[in-house]
């Protein structure tokens, strides 16, 4: 019996500037613009049991250097799979279009304001006694950053000893 033949398609995954480091779920596979090949049953529902189907959720990250980040799920579902006799052959997914497009904003237009440090001295003496946590709050508090984009809101802290 001769070999089926899949029709394959091209996802595009672009990036503005271009250049940017492309992930395909945690694994860097190239830079923008990067094209890859998927089976066609990646697109569109499939229409035989020997069809090609996508069996996990996509995430491409696109990132570079003094740019923000973008993180998207390029995939839609998971569908059931039924054939016209009823019987059910598994879960799928969908790459939603075969042309990704990121724009990335400068670090600098996203981010103001500037980093403030705090010098303690009395207590990075040494000293071993418990503090109370008003006073650990306060003296650590400058380290904690806060950070808002349109994508969602975080935190984190320095690692630098405050002198």
């Amino acid at each position: 019996m001769p070999a089926m033949r899949m029709r394959a398609e091209t996802l595009t995954i672009m990036s503005t500037p271009p250049g940017a480091t492309v992930e395909i779920d945690g694994v860097v596979v190239g830079t923008t613009p990067y094209k890859i090949k998927y089976p066609g049953g990646y697109f569109h529902k499939p229409h035989s049991v020997f069809a090609s189907r996508l069996q996990h959720a996509i995430t491409v990250r696109i990132y570079k250097d003094g740019y923000t980040e973008r993180e998207m799920k390029i995939t839609d579902g998971p569908f059931e799979w039924t054939a016209l006799n009823g019987q059910n052959h598994g879960r799928y997914w969908l790459i939603k279009s075969a042309e990704v497009t990121a724009t990335l904003e400068a670090v600098t237009t996203v981010y103001h304001g500037s980093p403030r440090l705090a010098r303690i001295s009395a207590v990075a003496s040494g000293s071993r006694h418990e503090l109370p946590i008003d006073t650990l709050v306060e003296i650590s508090s400058p380290a904690v950053v806060e950070i808002q984009s349109m994508e969602g809101r975080g935190s984190g802290f320095s690692s630098r000893k405050m002198v």
